[in-house]
């Protein structure tokens, strides 16, 4: 009797567990991280990232995904562009990251050197494109 007492205790530990794993909130926005930016839209949509060049020097931007380059990106001294990007995949720990580097090749702190915004857009949408940051992973899945 204490044996199937003790079973069913188990199973619906190992249940709670389950559930508490596959509840995990993915993450989505833009945000400051450390020298660089962190960034993942909501899916189904995609996001607009708005970069400005605060500096007098440009600034070489590298896109990463998981520590794999997706991409790069040279931005003008005081330049504003747009990058759209997409949900980085299904994993809660897919996202993009971007950093920035000088033209010796050194990480510069991003938040001291832009300005940045962000909002939804349309995944096809023509004023937003992916360009040369290619954060368009979960798009080549399908």
């Amino acid at each position: 009797m204490h044996r199937a007492k003790w079973t069913a205790v188990w199973a619906a530990v190992a249940a709670i567990g389950l559930i508490g794993c596959r509840g995990k909130a993915l993450w989505s926005g833009v945000e400051f991280d450390g020298d660089g930016l962190s960034l993942v839209a909501e899916q189904p949509v995609c996001g607009c990232l708005w970069l400005k060049n605060n500096t007098d020097q440009a600034l070489y931007l590298r896109s990463d995904l998981n520590g794999t380059v997706r991409g790069a990106a040279v931005l003008n001294p005081h330049e504003t562009r747009r990058f759209r990007f997409d949900w980085a995949g299904t994993r809660p720990d897919d996202m993009y990251r971007i950093l920035g580097f000088d033209p010796t090749g050194h990480t510069l702190n991003l938040r001291k050197r832009v300005d940045m915004e962000a909002g939804s857009s349309a995944c096809d949408a023509e004023t937003c494109l992916y360009d040369t940051l290619r954060m368009n992973r979960a798009g080549e899945e399908f």
